[in-house]
């Protein structure tokens, strides 16, 4: 269910209604935000219509007032957080795939690099279900992205993808057009791949007050190892730093794929992988 079917509502009418029922509990701005974790010039915000409150947000500040949904007009607000589990399913898996091959695929480039013959058929198919797995395995934090309203999540997670392809048609075309493998243009994807981690980590973030510290442990990890990427000299060891990065994406597609809503909706006091 997309966004827009949380609430028919619109700002600066949502707002006012929230500011309605806020003062009827008798309640100050202050006093709800404490109910709800939130910041007072977030709600300050919310109230004056400058903004759309997510929909955990929205969830939290109605659970915060014990509003029920036939008491909101004109609003179609949903009892949980509805996400459809099909594409996170589906993403951890090619996650997975794509965490095994690509160790694989580490060792042939390390042989490769080192001078030494690759068969062409295995290098091709590795790096084939490298690219195939990591782009559904980023899919499923762009539809993630796209259920939480987290712009940054799904752009950093399409860009991660794009690189990606970019950088498996660079290394077909030094593996069987050059037929060597240049590795004085390693420190160019570790600088673009360091960015492109520090966006994803920066987008996990964004969403650790809906979704919780894993998001938050997630999003640091992230951009600690962006910045080791955009270092080059801590390249090679934040690779490795990388692995548990990927594994706690991975927690996180099951946990959306997998869980029941109780598990993946937060209660209502706490609103809420490289260089290949």
């Amino acid at each position: 269910m997309d966004i827009k079917n949380y609430f028919k509502m619109k700002q600066p009418q949502l707002g006012q209604q929230i500011q309605e029922w806020r003062k009827a509990k008798g309640l100050t701005q202050e006093e709800l935000v404490e109910k709800c974790s939130l910041n007072v010039r977030t709600l300050q915000r919310i109230e004056a219509g400058e903004v759309s409150p997510r929909p955990f947000t929205l969830k939290a500040i109605m659970e915060a007032l014990e509003i029920r949904q036939e008491e909101i007009p004109n609003s179609k607000l949903t009892a949980k957080i509805s996400l459809d589990p099909k594409w996170f399913q589906l993403a951890f898996f090619a996650g997975m795939i794509y965490l095994i091959t690509t160790m694989v695929e580490f060792m042939l480039d390390f042989t490769f690099y080192g001078g030494e013959s690759v068969n062409g058929f295995l290098y091709s198919t590795i790096k084939f279900i490298v690219l195939i797995g990591f782009s559904i395995f980023m899919y499923g934090f762009f539809q993630m992205g796209i259920k939480f309203g987290n712009l940054l999540l799904q752009i950093s997670a399409v860009l991660l993808a794009f690189g990606v392809l970019i950088f498996t048609v660079v290394d077909f075309y030094k593996f069987f057009i050059l037929g060597e493998a240049m590795p004085e243009y390693l420190p160019i994807e570790a600088i673009v791949f360091g960015a492109l981690y520090v966006l994803f980590g920066l987008g996990f973030i964004n969403e650790r007050k809906q979704s919780g510290t894993l998001f938050l442990s997630t999003g640091i990890l992230g951009v600690l190892i962006g910045v080791g990427f955009l270092s080059v000299i801590f390249a090679l060891p934040s690779l490795f730093v990388l692995i548990v990065f990927e594994i706690l994406c991975l927690i996180i597609l099951y946990q959306a794929g997998f869980s029941t809503e109780e598990q993946m909706t937060p209660p209502s006091t706490t609103p809420s992988t490289s260089p290949r």
